[in-house]
């Protein structure tokens, strides 16, 4: 079964959900995102970029960011785990697509929690 064919059932029937991918998956995010299709402010071709960015920018290194997580919670939401100095710059770059909800919290001593939540 696909990522697609995955997200397509999550969507028809769970309104709680998450899939999560390390660095090494970015075709299986991009399908998820994509899947999820378009969804009030939530644009998938505007996030799975963003994404791709964040996960292949060579300065960026192989140890900064180290998973994506795609879900549902009511409406679109993803959740980046990336290194602390660098979460105040996704910050900016989520802030361009216009999530309803953006924030930023510690998930261990040197990583940081984004979450971008479109309702």
């Amino acid at each position: 079964m696909t990522e697609t064919e995955v997200v397509k059932i999550l969507m028809a029937n769970y309104l709680h959900w998450s899939l999560s991918f390390d660095l090494y998956s970015f075709k299986k995010v991009e399908e998820t995102v994509k899947a999820i299709g378009k969804y009030n402010g939530f644009n998938p071709e505007k996030v799975a970029k963003l994404l791709w960015t964040i996960t292949n920018y060579p300065a960026l290194g192989a140890d900064n960011v180290l998973f994506v997580t795609i879900g549902r919670e009511f409406s679109p939401v993803i959740y980046v785990i990336v290194k602390k100095e660098l979460a105040e710059s996704l910050m900016k770059d989520f802030k361009e697509l216009a999530p309803d909800e953006l924030s930023s919290e510690e998930d261990s001593p040197n990583y940081a929690k984004v979450r971008a939540w479109w309702d």
